[in-house]
């Protein structure tokens, strides 16, 4: 009974997995398309920052930033637990890991920390063969877990930043 049970459990959250992993891949694809146009096509008519758009598995809507660079920024939920950080940060370093964007890879880097970051990494194409449409190549996705007092707190960063 209980390898049953165990059994269910892996089922169910590989299948979660691949479906969180589908959702964003197509996201992050949509995303993508629209980086040179500094994602116009998702801005919402009424604010200039806020997007008509969510990644899947963040919690608040996305916000644009137009600071000399544009990119976007999502939160992912907050945990007390470091533990609970950790497993977050990971399964989307995973899920991250697992994107087929273009025929090109993403390579992925730690990030430069500061004495809140706890855990950052970011991915960029590889274009050591030069194939990378020239518009793409600042193209950046990092993930970042920050804790502030008790509360760990993570955001998605997708653009250039």
């Amino acid at each position: 009974m209980r390898i049953l049970f165990l059994l269910c459990c892996i089922l169910f959250s590989a299948a979660l997995y691949a479906q969180d992993l589908s959702k964003l891949q197509k996201e992050m694809r949509d995303l993508l398309a629209d980086y040179p146009y500094k994602f116009v096509h998702f801005k919402q008519t009424d604010s200039p920052i806020n997007l008509n758009m969510n990644i899947e598995g963040t919690t608040k809507p996305m916000i644009l930033h137009t600071d000399g660079k544009t990119y976007i920024s999502a939160s992912l939920p907050t945990t007390e637990s470091e533990g609970a950080a950790k497993r977050l940060f990971d399964k989307w370093v995973s899920i991250i890991n697992s994107l087929n964007l273009t025929s090109a890879t993403l390579i992925s880097t730690d990030c430069t920390t500061d004495e809140y970051t706890v855990y950052c990494k970011q991915w960029k194409f590889d274009n050591y063969i030069y194939l990378i449409d020239p518009r793409y190549i600042p193209f950046t996705i990092a993930i970042e877990m920050i804790k502030y007092e008790s509360i760990y707190s993570a955001v998605l960063k997708i653009g250039d930043f």
